[in-house]
């Protein structure tokens, strides 16, 4: 039984708690879906030169693709501070932002931009907006790789 969480204490729709047991369960699909994939992406990249990650939650696929690719600049942005601060890479940052009001980011300014299991905190309405979002920061050429669960 949970005793203890923390809820997002804005008006985010998304509907799951923000503590400790939510960041081990999402860290397990995390390595979950890695071993499905037989990898953290599905996308051909090679080299990216600025990875998105967009409701990065722990972070831990950041983390993971910022050692992959130690040249690349790797950004997660989420609504919630609950990423590690002392086990980033140098190449590695997190923001923290609500996605739904838009993406703090230049305009083709990342060319893979990832999302995954957003579904239950994007509203039907928000998504054509957070998509053209995710396709705005996409540089000519870049990968957009959403992956969601039914």
């Amino acid at each position: 039984v949970r005793t203890t969480q923390e809820i997002h204490e804005d008006c985010s729709p998304y509907p799951l708690p923000s503590d400790l047991e939510q960041q081990e369960n999402m860290d397990q699909m995390h390595y979950h879906l890695k071993h499905i994939l037989h990898g953290n992406y599905a996308a051909k990249i090679n080299k990216p030169r600025a990875i998105l990650d967009v409701g990065t939650g722990s972070g831990a696929w950041l983390l993971e693709m910022a050692t992959e690719f130690p040249d690349a600049r790797c950004v997660g942005v989420d609504i919630s501070k609950i990423q590690p601060h002392d086990i980033i890479p140098p190449n590695c940052h997190f923001d923290t932002a609500d996605v739904l009001q838009g993406l703090p980011y230049p305009s083709e300014s990342f060319d893979y931009v990832h999302m995954r299991f957003m579904e239950m905190g994007v509203p039907a309405a928000d998504w054509p907006h957070l998509l053209d979002e995710l396709h705005r920061v996409c540089a000519p050429g870049g990968h957009i790789e959403l992956v969601a669960t039914d």
